[in-house]
């Protein structure tokens, strides 16, 4: 065989890949709106991910059905959510117009969710995966995954004994966004590092952090992750 011969793209299960767009729908519509509810901005992407997925495996023939017509799948989509909010397509389409098409905040906020728990820590992650499926999915070696963990580079999570998880919306191109480490020796905390990179910044226009890292926008993300940092305090023997 020639060595310089090509390598096969990569594929991904359907689950694999709902799991991915939705990660990257969740980041999305956290940007756009700041004030959506949390568990809505979860269950959308799902939905986003599901529907997605669910397109793309259908035959040639199937899709060619369902795009002469996106308008009707639009209405019965609206129909299926409807049904599962228990009101009438009427009383949703009504309720989205006087919304102005967007969620308002409740009176009663959502509470926070605490990034110190190790329980609570699939409730505010987002989309993570451990060693095993990034070497297979992602492939990164875990040698490399593990030199990347011990110099800050990339975001580990303990989830469980000695089980690390690695949020996925980390990633670029097979590889940290340039800058973790920065940030995350300013804010000393692993947990707390990528709950502040996860979540809109008002001191940098609402953007997520970890987008503009993407970005490289390395230098603006550091000089507001130090100003976040002025604000926390880290109890004793927390987990990390």
């Amino acid at each position: 065989m020639n060595g310089d011969a090509p390598q096969r793209p990569q594929k991904f299960k359907k689950e694999d890949m709902a799991g991915l767009i939705a990660a990257e729908v969740e980041q999305l519509l956290a940007r756009l709106d700041p004030d959506l509810k949390r568990p809505a901005i979860i269950s959308a992407a799902k939905l986003a991910g599901v529907a997605a997925t669910s397109y793309v495996f259908l035959s040639l023939k199937r899709q060619a059905a369902l795009t002469t017509d996106l308008n009707d799948v639009a209405d019965k989509l609206d129909s299926f959510i409807a049904e599962i909010a228990g009101v009438t397509r009427q009383e949703l389409l009504a309720q989205r117009a006087a919304d102005g098409g967007t969620t308002k905040p409740s009176k009663s906020p959502t509470p926070v969710p605490n990034p110190l728990s190790v329980v609570a820590l699939h409730d505010w992650v987002g989309p993570s995966a451990g060693p095993t499926f990034l070497e297979e999915n992602y492939g990164i070696p875990r040698s490399t995954l593990h030199r990347w963990q011990r110099r800050n580079e990339a975001i580990a999570l303990l989830a469980g004994g000695k089980r690390h998880v690695f949020p996925l919306a980390q990633f670029v191109d097979g590889r940290p966004a340039n800058g973790i480490a920065d940030v995350s020796e300013v804010i000393g905390h692993s947990r707390l590092t990528w709950y502040w990179l996860s979540r809109p910044c008002d001191e940098l226009d609402g953007y997520l952090p970890i987008d503009l890292l993407k970005m490289d926008r390395v230098k603006d993300v550091v000089q507001a992750a130090r100003a976040y940092a002025k604000t926390v305090r880290l109890p004793e023997n927390d987990p990390r």
